[in-house]
C-alpha cells in the first residue's frame, strides 16, 4: 500500500512564529527512511504558500515531491514523476501545473473593489504592503517575503471590520474567502480539498494499487483538504485549541503535533 501524506506548511510543519521546521525533523527522518527501503511514502505539501515558497521548503526538507500552492489555486508535478498522461495548463522549471484557481490580477482588482465599498472597514493586502511593510507584519526575512510576494491565485489581506459585509461583497464578486493561521485568504473557486482529489486520482492511476492518503492542518483553510483524504488530521494551535472538533486530533502544537501523527501512520 501507499501513503500519500499533505500537509500544510504553517502552524503545521513549520512553526507558527519562527517558520522553523526543526521540531518536524523526526517525522522527515522517519519518512526518508521509509523510502530508503521502500519508496512508498509521498510528502505532498498543500499550502496557502507561492510556489516560490514551497519550492524552497522542499529544497531544504530534501525532497521532490508534486506540492499543492495557494490554497488549491495550482498543482505542481515534477516532468518525470508521473508516467501517465494528464492534463495540465502549463509548464515552468521543470514542472507540468495544474491551475485550478483564479488569476491574481483579477483578485486585486476585487479587493480594491470591495475596500471601495467598505470604508469603514481596513483591508490591506499582501499587493498593498512594500516589502519592507510585509517583513514587518509576517516577521519573515526579506528574502522570504519576496517569495511570498510572488502571488499567482490567491491574495492574502488583513481585515478589520464587518466581516458579513465583507463575506457578501466577495459572494457578489463571484469569489470566496478561508481564514487561515494570520491572514484572511481572498480566493476563486478552488480550495485545497479539490487539489488534493485531483491529485490523488493522479497517483492511483499511476501506481494501480491501494492507495491511503492522510492530511494535517491546524486551520480552518485545511479543513477541506482533511475532507478529501482516508484520515484527516488537526494538531493544536498555539493556545491548545483545535480548529473544529470534527476530525483527528493530533497529540501536539503545530510540528509537534505533526510529528506525533507521521509517527502514529508511517511506523
Amino acid at each position: 500500500m501507499r501513503l500519500i501524506i499533505f500537509s500544510d506548511l504553517d502552524g503545521t510543519l513549520l512553526d507558527h512564529k519562527t517558520y522553523s521546521f526543526k521540531d518536524a525533523e523526526p517525522g522527515l527522518k522517519l519518512i526518508k527512511k521509509k523510502n530508503i527501503r521502500e519508496k512508498n511514502i509521498a510528502l505532498v505539501l498543500c499550502t496557502s504558500k507561492t510556489a516560490e515558497e514551497t519550492k524552497y521548503y522542499l529544497g531544504k526538507i530534501g525532497m521532490k515531491e508534486p506540492f499543492i500552492v495557494e490554497n488549491g489555486g495550482a498543482i505542481y508535478i515534477p516532468k518525470d514523476y508521473f508516467s501517465i498522461e494528464f492534463k495540465y495548463q502549463r509548464e515552468e522549471d521543470g514542472y507540468l501545473i495544474i491551475e485550478l484557481g483564479t488569476r491574481y490580477y483579477r483578485l486585486r482588482r476585487a479587493l480594491k473593489n470591495i475596500r471601495e465599498q467598505l470604508r469603514d472597514s481596513i483591508i490591506i493586502g499582501f499587493g498593498d504592503m512594500k516589502l519592507d511593510e510585509l517583513v514587518k507584519d509576517t516577521k519573515l526575512p526579506p528574502y522570504e517575503a519576496e517569495r511570498a510576494k510572488r502571488r499567482g491565485y490567491d491574495e492574502p489581506f488583513k481585515f478589520k471590520g464587518d466581516e458579513q459585509r465583507l463575506k457578501e461583497l466577495v459572494r457578489q464578486n463571484q469569489l470566496r474567502i478561508v481564514k487561515g493561521g494570520r491572514y484572511y485568504h481572498l480566493i476563486g473557486n478552488n480550495d485545497k480539498g479539490e487539489a488534493v482529489k485531483i491529485l490523488t486520482s493522479l497517483f492511483k492511476k499511476q501506481f494501480k494499487r491501494e492507495i491511503r492518503s492522510i492530511a494535517i492542518g491546524d486551520s480552518k483553510a485545511d479543513l477541506p483538504m482533511l475532507d478529501a483524504v482516508n484520515a484527516g488530521y488537526l494538531v493544536m494551535r498555539g493556545d491548545g485549541s483545535y480548529a473544529s472538533e470534527n476530525y483527528l486530533k493530533a497529540h501536539g502544537i503545530g510540528p509537534k503535533g505533526w510529528v506525533w501523527v507521521i509517527k502514529k501512520e508511517v511506523s
